[in-house]
């Protein structure tokens, strides 16, 4: 960041209730999570 430049939020998305409890579904929600960082940082 750049002395002047404005802040800029930072994109984030909460666990589900549904998913926090269950490893699988967990798991499967931070595989997807990781998928789209690293999509993302390609651009």
């Amino acid at each position: 960041m750049i002395e002047g430049d404005p802040p800029q939020p930072m994109p984030y998305r909460e666990v589900p209730e549904t998913v926090q409890f269950d490893p699988a579904k967990l798991a499967a929600w931070v595989e997807a999570a990781v998928g789209v960082a690293l999509r993302k940082k390609k651009r």
